[in-house]
């Protein structure tokens, strides 16, 4: 659902730990195939991130995808 309301919803950037963010449940995808995840970690070290990623926080200090 687009966030149409931003009065709302809070933004900000920060740097998080990796092992702090666990995934989503609502990830409809089950399977990745891992020579595409390769490519992708390999253009992530040679370009960096293009977007940020965008988690939320958890009530138990964690941040989920």
């Amino acid at each position: 659902m687009p966030i149409t309301d931003h009065k709302n919803y809070s933004f900000s950037f920060s740097m998080i730990d990796i092992k702090k963010i666990d995934p989503s449940p609502y990830q409809h995808r089950k399977y990745f195939d891992e020579e595409s995840l390769r490519e992708l970690g390999a253009s992530i070290l040679r370009d960096g991130l293009i977007e940020p990623v965008i988690v939320r926080p958890q009530k138990n200090g964690r941040f989920q995808l």
